[in-house]
This record gives structure tokens, C-alpha cells and sequence, in this order.
């Protein structure tokens, strides 16, 4: 009887150390993804810092061009034609920047709401751990392949759609969309195993019942082998 709870203790502690792996790796996509959206919008700014370097070097030109008495240069043509050339080509370079970081701002946002969905099912098993009592080792070691091959995909959800929307935007940069394909291939790879996975084993998880209150995940997978953009909300249901 001893053995059976120090087993349980031990799958126990292992399903612990993989919420960690998963929030760790979690964090460090999401610190990953925050770097290249700041270097990104950095681009704009040199730009945008480049075009008023000019600016302000052609202005002094022409003032010291005029101190010094040299007749063909006109202080106001020379503004005129600073401003005329330099302020629209600004103006277009701050617009990209807007939108460029509202819409990388909004990825960052749809990730980090996806992945926060961890703390759901870590905050069910603290609450069912309680008792191990009531659940067998059979059970708790279903859990800990339900946790890594049907919930972690599932948390990849809103990424994915997040990184595919964002590819159809003509604010955003060939470089941005390459990169985000990228991130597009990865999360759906990734979910796909989890559907898959989970039809291979759904008649497991269904007979257990720690994995059957958090049906949620699988119902969202599932919607997407359908095609849909299924709410996230969902996995609480």
C-alpha cells in the first residue's frame, strides 16, 4: 500500500516537472518571438531616425552655405524641398510602424492568451491531488501523457491562427511573414500530432477520469482537424 502512494508521488512529481518544461519553454518562445518583434519595429526606427539625420544635416548645409555668402542657396527653397521629399517619405515610414507593431503586439497577445491555459488544467490536478487516494497510478500516468500529448498542442491553437493572420497583412514585411510561416509550420505540425495522438488514444483518456474533465482540450483540436478557428474559452467547458 506504501509503494502504490510513493508511486503515486513520484508520477505525481513528474507531471509537476512537465508543467514547468511546458511553461519554461512557453516563456522562452514567447521572450523569442518579443526580441524579433523588437527588432522589427527597431528597423522602422533607424529609418525613421536616418530620415531626420538627413534632414537636420541639409538644413545646417544650407544655413552654412548662406553664412558664407554663397548666392544660389535660398534657405526657404531649401526647407521646402527638405520637407517635400523628407516628410512623406516619414509620414509612410511611421505608418508601417504602426501597424507593424499593432499587429505583432496582437500575435504576442493571442500567444501568450493560448498558453496561459496551462494554469487551467495545473490548477485541476493541485485541487484532484489532494486525495491520491482517489485516483490509481494507471490514472495519474494517463494524465501526464494526456498533459503532453493533447493539452500542450492544444495551448499552440491560438499562435497558430495568430501567426497565419498576421502573414495576410500588407503592413507587415517579407522577412516578418517568412518568419512567421515558419512559426505557422511549426505550431501546425504540432497540433496535428496532438490530434492524431489523441484519436489513437481516445479510448484510453475517455475511461479516465482525470482526463475526462479536461475534455475541453481535445474538443478544440478537433475543430481545428474540421477547419474552424475554435474559441479557446471552450477548453473550460
Amino acid at each position: 500500500m506504501n509503494d502504490d502512494f510513493e508511486e503515486k508521488k513520484w508520477v505525481m512529481e513528474k507531471i509537476d516537472d512537465n508543467f514547468r518544461t511546458i511553461l519554461h519553454f512557453k516563456e522562452k518562445v514567447d521572450n523569442e518571438l518579443k526580441e524579433f518583434s523588437e527588432m522589427e519595429i527597431k528597423k522602422f526606427t533607424d529609418i525613421e531616425k536616418g530620415i531626420l539625420s538627413i534632414s537636420v544635416f541639409l538644413i545646417t548645409l544650407s544655413i552654412g552655405l548662406i553664412s558664407i555668402s554663397v548666392d544660389w542657396i535660398n534657405i526657404e527653397t531649401m526647407l521646402y524641398f527638405v520637407f517635400l521629399l523628407g516628410a512623406p517619405v516619414y509620414a509612410i515610414v511611421s505608418i508601417f510602424k504602426y501597424f507593424n507593431r499593432k499587429r505583432l503586439d496582437n500575435v504576442l497577445n493571442q500567444i501568450h492568451k493560448g498558453e496561459s491555459k496551462i494554469h487551467y488544467p495545473k490548477g485541476y490536478l493541485l485541487q484532484r491531488s489532494t486525495d491520491l487516494d482517489t485516483h490509481s497510478v494507471d490514472d495519474l500516468r494517463t494524465f501526464f501523457n494526456y498533459l503532453t500529448f493533447v493539452i500542450e498542442p492544444a495551448l499552440n491553437i491560438q499562435g497558430y491562427f495568430a501567426v497565419k493572420d498576421i502573414q495576410k497583412s500588407i503592413w507587415v514585411s517579407k522577412n516578418t511573414k517568412k518568419v512567421f510561416r515558419a512559426w505557422e509550420v511549426y505550431y501546425k505540425n504540432h497540433i496535428d500530432d496532438g490530434i492524431k495522438h489523441y484519436e489513437d488514444e481516445q479510448k484510453i483518456y475517455d475511461a479516465s477520469v482525470l482526463c475526462k474533465n479536461m475534455s475541453g482540450f481535445p474538443k478544440v483540436l478537433l475543430e481545428v482537424k474540421k477547419g474552424n478557428h475554435p474559441n479557446m474559452e471552450n477548453v473550460f467547458k
